[in-house]
């Protein structure tokens, strides 16, 4: 909007000049006046030529004063060419950069796709890398666990070696003595016919009475006491001591050695230990024995009935007496399952007096109606005790 008014202000000037001129031109034409001795006609020109140029210059100078462009434009333009050519060279020279600059970028982009691929195959390695660390670790891992086991199962074997070694070392100890048993046996066979018997096949040499829950020590001492005793029951009866040991039993140490185990595991508790003769024992000979241990248990209270049956005064007394017989049995068989160790030579556990028996005959004979007979415990008895009872005969009460 500024430029198109400067524009009509100029022209406005420029008119207004022109105008001015053409009057001036037109009033001294007409006067005639003469410039430098001219003629009048030439004295026109000269003024017309002079007010065409006073508004050139006044044009300019307008433009001058009002534009910096216009000022720019006449008076600068060599200038303006200068710095342009210099511009141009610099545009040129930057623009050269430019291209350069454009081609470095692209073999710094291309350089950087490579590094990037580079980095991306890197990085797949690496992964692979991690994987095949991890694969190793578990490896390592399950390869420590194998070894930790292989040297528990090492350990292992070297117990069980060392187990085995010593059950090897026992079980030589109880050949010999076997092998000892074995002579003993041989010899006892070419004697049988000769010589005396003193102990029977299952009969029991001794027994006593050891409480459970001791020390080891203690419980081995009161064995050992037990044998000593028993041997010299044994060398009493007739047995010798073996020459090579100075002994007169062969008892396995491992059979010892359990019945100790057994025995100091069980505090509270009781037990029967018992030396027995496994075969005929001859006299003159060493003994091997067997050691059970058996707990010491309430097998029957005072007063319990252990067997009974109905017997009818209308029998014979040959069939009561028979009877009472078969039922003696019972009770035998009865305590021997409860846990009685019977008499090896006769197969009973106890003791019934004859004249009991013969009394409870009479009663059942002289009884009215039938009657039941009962085999009564007349004590505690436990399981080292011999079987002590009587025979009971009680009318069969009737109900009405």
């Amino acid at each position: 909007m500024y430029k198109f008014l400067l524009i009509f202000t100029i022209i406005l000037v420029s008119g207004f000049i022109a105008f001015i001129g053409d009057n001036v031109g037109r009033k001294i034409g007409k006067k005639r006046i003469s410039l430098l001795k001219l003629r009048p006609k030439y004295t026109a020109i000269i003024i017309t030529i002079f007010t065409g140029i006073t508004i050139s210059v006044i044009s300019i100078t307008i433009l001058s004063l009002v534009s910096q462009d216009a000022r720019t434009a006449l008076f600068g333009l060599e200038k303006l060419k200068k710095e342009l050519n210099i511009l141009s060279e610099e545009l040129n020279s930057k623009t050269q950069e430019l291209e350069e600059a454009r081609l470095k970028l692209g073999n710094l982009k291309r350089e950087i796709l490579k590094k990037e691929q580079e980095l991306e195959a890197s990085n797949r390695r690496l992964k692979e890398l991690e994987a095949a660390k991890k694969n190793i670790e578990n490896e390592l891992s399950e390869a420590f666990t194998l070894i930790k086991t292989l040297r528990d199962e090492e350990k292992n074997l070297k117990d069980m070696i060392s187990s085995l070694t010593a059950q090897k070392n026992k079980l030589k100890s109880e050949i010999n003595e076997l092998n000892r048993t074995v002579k003993i046996l041989r010899r006892g066979i070419d004697m049988v016919r000769q010589g005396k018997v003193i102990y029977y096949s299952g009969q029991q040499i001794a027994q006593t009475i050891v409480e459970g829950g001791q020390t080891r020590e203690k419980v081995e001492q009161q064995l050992f006491n037990f044998i000593a005793y028993a041997s010299e029951l044994a060398i009493k009866k007739g047995a010798k001591p073996d020459p090579k040991i100075g002994k007169v039993f062969f008892i396995s140490k491992t059979q010892f050695s359990k019945i100790v185990d057994k025995i100091v595991a069980s505090p509270g508790k009781n037990f029967v230990v018992r030396l027995v003769a496994p075969f005929n024992v001859l006299k003159g000979e060493p003994i091997p024995v067997q050691i059970y241990a058996q707990e010491n248990r309430l097998i029957f209270k005072k007063g319990e009935v252990i067997v009974e049956d109905i017997f009818s005064p209308s029998e014979s007394p040959q069939d009561i007496e028979a009877k009472i017989f078969i039922l003696l049995r019972r009770a035998n068989a009865e305590a021997v399952e409860k846990g009685i160790v019977p008499d090896p030579e006769r197969g009973t556990v106890g003791i019934i007096s004859v004249y009991n028996i013969y009394q409870a005959i009479n009663k059942i004979k002289s009884s009215k109606q039938e009657v039941k007979v009962k085999v009564i415990t007349t004590k505690d008895i436990w399981t080292a005790d011999k079987v002590r009872a009587e025979i009971v005969v009680e009318p069969i009460k009737k109900n009405t």
